[in-house]
């Protein structure tokens, strides 16, 4: 059976969209042949089309969150993608951007997977987008519902923004299933000690720090040791945090890690299996594939309730995710009350078995591969 992957970015990149292309495209090759195409521009259609990208990066820089999301920039690239087509003989279609297939017209069944969903992104990841243009994204995104034979998405938050902004679409399509943890190879997991501790490891993971919440992670750090005589250091791993977070000698500063390279990717497992819990106070995320990594470290998860975290971290079971209006004091009376009832290890164990059954990849692609061959065989 052969799939065409449409994906702008290369996809044996580990880097782009936090490995998520490079993973699933290594799935999908575990089952199929993968074709692996993009829009691909040219002439007059390529000059248009970077002239109305850079409007939109000025516009962006006046402080309009627009974006590419729009019908006439969406049927130029799904021409493009239908030439190329024309060249392959070949059984379906999977596709990881909305604007790729919206307007793409095939016999052959689309599989599409998104972190989001347009709609959901407004006022949470874009700001002071005009009207226009959230009308312009809206029919995009509904387009490419009707379009598909089949979304696999990756939370809850997805399904319920679907049935919330677009009624219109039949929610039959849209499949939940979670994402993997990505770990290229086997996560070296130890029963994690936490009785009579000296010292507790709490690691935080992001590029964007004021985001993810860094400021939270730190302040709970100085609660932690400070108020609650919890003896507690912070490894950060990402984005650099503030100057007053970089020169506390509680705090490791590890910067970015680029898991292309083997020694940083080494580096970030390392870190990962010497963490004792890992803090995650984000307030806007799709879902956080670092969840899943964690999950893999057998690492206990304190974050936010928001976007698809809840479909990760589960209350009391391998962690505690968090009301928006929780502030660093909660987490730290959390931790401290997980702690002293002994629950870290019960967290831990928890998080290792979500791994083990449902947040890894080898899990995705069985669960994909099957809806995609009952698609082939009914057809």
């Amino acid at each position: 059976m052969r799939i065409i992957m449409i994906s702008i970015p290369d996809p044996s990149d580990k880097l782009i969209r936090s490995g998520i292309i490079y993973s699933i495209y290594n799935q999908l090759l575990k089952y199929y042949e993968v074709i692996w195409i993009k829009p691909e521009l040219k002439g007059g259609a390529s000059f248009f089309y970077k002239l109305v990208a850079k409007t939109l990066r000025l516009m962006n820089k006046m402080g309009y969150g627009v974006t590419e999301h729009n019908p006439l920039l969406s049927k130029m690239r799904c021409r493009s993608i239908q030439i190329q087509l024309k060249e392959y003989q070949y059984d379906a279609i999977f596709s990881f951007d909305c604007m790729n297939i919206a307007y793409l017209k095939t016999d052959k069944p689309i599989y599409y997977r998104s972190d989001g969903l347009f709609h959901l992104l407004i006022d949470y990841y874009i700001y002071n987008i005009p009207q226009c243009f959230v009308k312009w994204g809206d029919q995009v995104e509904e387009k490419t519902l009707e379009n598909i034979k089949c979304m696999f998405a990756p939370s809850q938050w997805v399904i319920d923004g679907a049935k919330r902004y677009y009624p219109n679409v039949d929610f039959h399509k849209i499949s939940l299933i979670e994402s993997g943890a990505n770990v290229y190879s086997d996560a070296s997991f130890n029963e994690h000690t936490y009785l009579n501790k000296s010292i507790y490891n709490m690691i935080f993971i992001g590029f964007d720090v004021k985001r993810k919440g860094i400021d939270v992670a730190y302040d709970t750090l100085v609660l932690l040791n400070e108020k609650y005589g919890v003896n507690t250091c912070l490894t950060i791993i990402g984005g650099t945090p503030e100057i007053r977070i970089q020169k506390d000698k509680r705090v490791r500063c590890l910067g970015k890690l680029n898991k292309n390279n083997p020694k940083d990717l080494n580096l970030f497992y390392e870190e990962l299996s010497n963490a004792d819990f890992f803090i995650f106070p984000t307030r806007a995320e799709c879902h956080g594939i670092v969840n899943c990594e964690a999950c893999a470290f057998g690492l206990p998860i304190f974050s936010y309730a928001t976007g698809g975290v809840p479909s990760y971290v589960i209350n009391d079971f391998n962690g505690f995710a968090f009301s928006l209006d929780s502030i660093a004091v909660d987490f730290a009376e959390k931790i401290v009350e997980t702690i002293q009832n002994k629950k870290l290890s019960y967290y831990s164990n928890n998080s290792r078995e979500l791994f083990e059954t449902r947040f890894n990849w080898d899990v995705w692609g069985s669960k994909v591969n099957k809806i995609i061959l009952d698609n082939y065989e009914k057809k």
